[in-house]
């Protein structure tokens, strides 16, 4: 699959050989500065030492065998010098039914990213040691009533923004804007601290989303006085899809549409502030009544059928091969869910604390740190004290999913009045939009190289029957990712399934 960023991924690759030490790549390589999250990693002519962030949020994978490792910003130099990549089943069974990959996993046997805190040494006499850090964690505030909370956590995002900030005075700084509320609470702070960014900016939506997200934002950015750039899809916003796929590692299908949002900010900024963490942290997202009681009382086949999401990937049953199909079992999917579910148990509200940690950090974090990787990006929501204090909050005070609607409304009075995105409006359906879809999907199978590890016509039949499943049609997203991931080259599979 041709991808025009392929080449410029860091990486360092160290193998011992015959009592040699060999090395490639580059020796030194750091990710981020202070205030921001940082991640790093250098080679001292014996040792290697790689250091994620508090988070694990920006991606650093390795892989190693008996004699050498690799580790990379993504997957994709990884997977060009092991081989023959093999997939994890286990991974990509979870996938298929969360809408998420867990943990430290990848779709990749034996690729893994490192975790939060992760410390990872390698040196020719002791070989690959990893050491998993604590993960960051809020105590619990369990007396705090929700004024206090509203106005503390007023307080500490004001601060957040500002300090984030602070290291960008000289930077062009862009600020994409949705019709939601995290960005919403980043664009307030920054006026309210009397800066303006160089611009806010929107994207388009692809088929079939309608394009709440630019009308809102308009609204926004119009009454803070700013500039806003609204940013149109290009003709090609399927292939977007599958570039966006490989160019987040194969974590993720859904962030396909911010390509060109990518391309116009890599261009016209040095700095991006995220609202990454707001949701989750602070709007409930993800989180209900019925799924904390079920996780309260540890009915995790309940809270399973809860937290999985198979419309994500739905019909992949018809694009898959049929021996790789039958061996992404959901028996599977669900002991490793139940693994990592467990993991939470103890956390006062678990919920947050499973979505954060897999969804946030594995699917939706991989849109700052990866497809805005040339430019500084701020994540005001994971600076520390915000976080930790948004992390202490309990379940009831984020359960009504109002907090941080009511926490904006009292920090900025006077814009409140500014409405949110209508999550139930729909883009109308235009006929000539559907047949150029669908003949952009075809034309896409087309595109893909014989050197796959599914031939072309296989490739290709399976494309068009899936574009018969009516649940692909309107959601070809998921399709979209597993053909991206089996056109990886050298792919192994079974060979009866080529």
């Amino acid at each position: 699959m041709p991808d025009r960023h392929r080449h410029d991924w860091a990486h360092i690759a160290v193998a011992s050989i015959d009592g040699r030490i060999e090395v490639e790549g580059r020796l030194r390589c750091e990710f981020g500065r202070p205030p921001d999250l940082t991640a790093s990693w250098s080679w001292d002519g014996v040792r290697l030492e790689v250091k994620s962030d508090p988070f694990g949020f920006r991606p650093l994978f390795y892989w190693a065998d008996a004699h050498r490792l690799v580790v990379a910003e993504s997957v994709n130099p990884i997977l060009c010098r092991i081989g023959n990549p093999s997939l994890d089943l286990t991974a990509l069974s979870v996938l298929l039914r969360s809408g998420h990959i867990l943990g430290d996993d990848t779709p990749f046997l034996g690729v893994r990213q490192l975790g939060p805190n992760g410390v990872l040494t390698w040196s020719s006499t002791k070989g690959l040691e990893v050491r998993a850090g604590p993960r960051p964690a809020g105590t619990l505030r369990a007396g705090i009533d929700r004024e206090e909370a509203i106005r503390e956590y007023a307080r500490l995002f004001q601060h957040a923004v500002e300090q984030s900030h602070a290291a960008s005075d000289r930077e062009r700084l862009v600020v994409p804007l949705s019709g939601g509320r995290d960005s919403r609470h980043i664009a307030f702070a920054l006026h309210a601290a009397g800066v303006m960014p160089a611009a806010y900016a929107t994207a388009l939506h692809q088929p079939w989303r309608a394009d709440e997200d630019a009308r809102v934002a308009g609204l926004v950015a119009q009454a803070l006085g700013a500039p806003h750039v609204v940013i149109p899809q290009r003709g090609a916003s399927l292939r977007n899809c599958v570039d966006m796929v490989r160019e987040t590692s194969f974590l993720t299908n859904e962030h396909g549409w911010q390509l060109p949002l990518r391309d116009w900010v890599t261009t016209n900024a040095d700095a991006v502030v995220d609202g990454i963490g707001g949701d989750v942290m602070s709007a409930a997202l993800g989180q209900s009544m019925d799924l904390h009681a079920s996780f309260q009382e540890r009915d995790y086949e309940k809270v399973i059928r809860q937290v999985s999401d198979p419309s994500k990937f739905a019909g992949w049953e018809g694009i898959l091969p049929r021996g790789l199909r039958n061996a992404l079992s959901a028996d599977i999917a669900r002991r490793r869910l139940r693994q990592e579910l467990e993991l939470h148990a103890d956390h006062h509200n678990p919920a947050r604390s499973f979505f954060f940690w897999n969804r946030t950090r594995k699917q939706i974090g991989q849109s700052p740190f990866c497809l805005f990787r040339r430019v500084r990006v701020a994540t005001p929501y994971l600076m520390p004290e915000l976080w930790a204090f948004l992390d202490s909050l309990p379940f009831d005070i984020v359960a009504d999913r109002t907090f941080h609607d009511e926490t904006i409304a009292r920090a900025y009075p006077t814009l409140a009045a500014i409405p949110y995105a209508d999550e139930t409006a729909r883009r109308p359906l235009r006929r000539n939009e559907a047949l150029g879809v669908s003949l952009a999907f075809l034309r896409l199978l087309w595109s893909l190289r014989t050197d796959t590890a599914i031939r072309l016509p296989r490739m290709t039949g399976r494309g068009i029957r899936s574009l018969m499943d009516h649940r692909v049609w309107w959601s070809h997203l998921g399709a979209l990712y597993l053909l991206s991931l089996l056109s990886v080259p050298s792919l192994e599979i079974a060979e009866h399934d080529r």
